[in-house]
Formats: structure tokens, sequence, C-alpha cells
């Protein structure tokens, strides 16, 4: 079995370890990468759940973070998707107006810190950051 040297695998290192006739093969560090999807790899066309005729078979999309993450999914999709619960009717129709808003309306920043203030938040949140 291999385990990290980071603080929170210690403890399951140490019930291991406790085992009787356990010898410790210290067999070094391993490393997680992530994976990098493609827009065109999230292309919903190939999802398994979509058919030609009908589209998406699902409720909830189960792959969302992933399209997010490579810029797949449309900011109507992401907003669809968020809200998919909510049944007040006064506000659906203001989430429904936002969503026209924001497709017609270009956003614009004051400068270029301003932009990379934003893709840096938005990298930040997308990353599980907060």
């Amino acid at each position: 079995m291999l385990f990290s040297d980071s603080p929170p695998s210690n403890p399951l290192k140490r019930i291991i370890a406790s085992t009787p006739h356990f010898e410790s093969q210290d067999q070094g560090v391993f490393h997680l990468t992530y994976f990098k999807y493609t827009a065109k790899m999230c292309d919903c066309s190939l999802c398994i759940h979509h058919k030609k005729k009908s589209g998406c078979r699902l409720a909830l999309c189960p792959y969302m973070d992933e399209r997010v993450a490579s810029g797949a999914a449309s900011f109507r999709d992401v907003m669809y998707e968020t809200m998919r619960d909510i049944y007040h009717p006064a506000f659906r129709g203001r989430l429904n107006q936002y969503i026209k808003e924001s497709e017609r309306w270009k956003m614009y920043f004051k400068n270029v810190t301003h932009r990379q203030a934003f893709d840096s938040g938005i990298l930040h949140h997308a990353s599980g950051g907060g």
C-alpha cells in the first residue's frame, strides 16, 4: 500500500503500522495528478447518457464540474443546473430574466488588473477553494 507524507494520512499510517506482524516498507510517496479535460472531451454528445434524438436522459448532469472546468458548460447550463430545484415562481422569473440579461450584455472590466482578479477568483472557486 502506498502512503503520502501528508499530515491527513498519518493517522491511517499509524493504525496500519500498529497492526501485529506489520512490516513497514516505506516505499516512497505517491503523487496526485489531476487530469485536465478539454471542452471537446466534455461535449454532451459524447456522454453515455445522451441520446441523439432526445438529448440527455438525466435530470441532473453528473459531469457538470468537469464541464465547467473545461469551459464546455455555458453560463446558462450552470445557472439552470444550480437552480434546478428552486420552485418559487418569483425567484424563478427573476433567475430567467438574469440569465437572459447576462447572455445579452458583455461583461466589461475596468482594466487588466480587474480582469485578472476576476479570472483568479473563478479559478480559485473552480478548484474547490471556496
